[in-house]
């Protein structure tokens, strides 16, 4: 992820917006960050959310064990997801910074019907709970 991070004048707030990417297709992604205590060592709370445009995942370089009868259903797959994260921030507070994240997201996502000789299925929707992780480098520039 490629964001930029913005404090809307409250010292403790956070606002973030800007690109993904998951080996597959990029994506948008936004959210918010609190940081009520500003120390070498602080802690945060995140509420973030995105979604990851199409791709097609048919191809046999994405990696996927996917039967051929499903594959047109991969012709077209996105998703969207929506995160809480707690964790840390190492640094300076008002400059550079570690900070590593774990909680939880949910994710969701509709795959194309199938429609052929051998199968015909309409659109599966999917959603998941699962834990999430996320850690990268803060910098500041002014």
């Amino acid at each position: 992820m490629l964001a930029v991070t913005l404090r809307p004048g409250l010292p403790w707030a956070r606002l973030h917006g800007g690109l993904t990417w998951n080996y597959f297709a990029f994506g948008l992604q936004g959210g918010a960050t609190v940081a009520l205590v500003r120390a070498g060592v602080t802690p945060t709370a995140t509420l973030e959310g995105g979604a990851v445009f199409d791709a097609d995942l048919r191809s046999p370089f994405s990696g996927l064990s996917i039967p051929t009868a499903l594959r047109p259903s991969l012709s077209s797959a996105g998703y969207s997801y929506v995160s809480g994260l707690i964790g840390l921030e190492l640094g300076n507070p008002a400059g550079h910074a570690f900070f590593l994240r774990a909680g939880l997201t949910r994710v969701w996502s509709t795959l194309a019907g199938v429609d052929s000789a051998t199968l015909t299925t309409t659109p599966l929707h999917l959603a998941a709970w699962a834990p999430a992780v996320s850690a990268g480098v803060a910098l500041r520039f002014w």
